[in-house]
């Protein structure tokens, strides 16, 4: 049986709906179709990671970025690209695929500099400020305990490289764990005792694949 954890694309996608998230996610009985953007953000966090770390030139298509990789290449510290992070329950640093992950996420862009890391997020969809920012901060602070603030931010790629940016530090690691914990215990909630509830939002009308909810536009 698998053990419960989580990301913040879970975290997110149980607010919108637990029943579509168990459908798609967890229980798995139905398939979400391609989002018409998905695989331009595939390749692009493919090219933007290659062209950080190898320098591996853009592909045409996307050249109006390499504005980004040429200021992120400058950043001081080590860099790491598409880094994978992971914490235990105890929020103790654990192996991304480890038995023990309770809650993991990636950050595409970290900077470690001493006390102080850059970590950034690169989004190719629509402007939509999240808490992802925060979640990312604090598997950065579980991870490198050198860091004491970070300095965290959203890349909007189809703005130019627009950022919206937010600032965390380690005496701050509590709150913000708080800030998640609601909404965490539900969904645990949920995975053991099997019950997804229903909730109407924005994506019942065309855009959810389980159509069998009462909600779904495509039921009728």
């Amino acid at each position: 049986m698998n053990k419960f954890h989580w990301s913040f694309s879970t975290y997110d996608s149980y607010q919108t709906c637990p029943r579509r998230l168990n459908e798609i996610r967890f229980a798995k009985t139905v398939v979400e179709p391609e989002a018409p953007h998905a695989q331009w953000g595939t390749e692009v966090h493919k090219a933007l990671e290659l062209g950080v770390k190898e320098s591996t030139p853009l592909p045409a298509s996307m050249e109006h970025l390499n504005s980004i990789i040429d200021t992120l290449k400058k950043t001081p510290g080590k860099v790491y690209t598409e880094c994978q992070l992971a914490v235990s329950r105890d929020l103790d640093p654990v192996e991304f695929f480890s038995e023990l992950v309770w809650c993991r996420g990636i950050v595409d862009f970290l900077a470690v500099n001493h006390g102080v890391a850059i970590a950034l997020d690169y989004k190719t969809g629509k402007r939509k400020l999240t808490k992802q920012l925060e979640l990312m901060a604090l598997l950065i602070f579980a991870n490198f305990n050198s860091v004491e603030k970070v300095h965290t931010g959203f890349v909007w790629l189809k703005e130019g490289g627009k950022l919206d940016t937010d600032t965390f530090r380690r005496d701050q690691i509590p709150e913000l764990w708080d800030s998640f914990r609601k909404t965490v215990n539900d969904m645990e909630y949920s995975f053991e005792m099997g019950l997804w509830p229903e909730r109407q939002n924005g994506l019942c009308r065309q855009w959810c694949p389980v159509v069998q909810c009462k909600y779904n536009g495509k039921r009728n």
